[in-house]
């Protein structure tokens, strides 16, 4: 039994303090994810379009990745223009490349391409559910197993990525280009300079 009497280690307190921290931060987060998501679902948020690189917002996103995450993620392809409205989207692929460095085991290649919209690429070891993240949620939410509340708070955020994603006109599907590694698809619409571009 523990003498709380007795002053605890001042190592063992900063252990406390920095798991307090830690888990204080992870619940403000996900009620900012919980409030965000509502106000998408509730037609509330009001994006500001303004023309953007594709290939800015990937590489911000990347930045806001922990350090040692980074140097997973290798870009190719074009640098086209979008319409975006880029905190957002930045901070929609931020999620999606969180999720997809806590599940894959391999480096994942993010592949631009352009033809009448944009679709960026994501290979590598993709994780199938993240093909409709928001179908389990409830489901977890419900479940009476603690572990589970971190899974669901997990693919919540990976649903609101794609709830952004679709409000910037945009679409998201898990395809099979090979048996053995699942790839996402996020499909963006240019910006109009590149539209005109292609056209010529």
């Amino acid at each position: 039994m523990i003498d709380y009497r007795q002053r605890l280690p001042d190592d063992r307190v900063a252990g406390f303090l920095h798991s307090i921290d830690a888990q204080t931060d992870r619940l403000n987060g996900l009620l900012d994810d919980l409030v965000l998501m509502a106000k998408i679902q509730a037609g509330a948020l009001r994006l500001q379009l303004e023309p953007i690189a594709l290939r800015t917002v990937i590489e911000q996103a990347i930045d806001q990745l922990p350090p040692d995450q980074r140097g997973g993620f290798s870009i190719e392809g074009s640098d086209p223009q979008i319409m975006a409205d880029a905190p957002y989207l930045r901070r929609a692929f931020a999620l999606l490349f969180q999720h997809v460095c806590e599940t894959a085991t391999a480096q994942t290649i993010i592949r631009l391409e352009l033809t009448t919209t944009v679709q960026v690429w994501l290979s590598g070891t993709i994780d199938p559910e993240l093909d409709n993240p928001l179908a389990r949620v409830d489901q977890l939410i419900k479940s009476t197993d603690p572990s589970r509340g971190r899974q669901a708070a997990n693919l919540l955020r990976l649903a609101l990525s794609r709830a952004v994603i679709e409000l910037h006109g945009g679409s998201w599907a898990v395809e099979e280009r090979s048996v053995d590694a699942p790839t996402l698809c996020v499909t963006l619409p240019l910006a109009r300079s590149n539209q005109t571009a292609e056209g010529e």
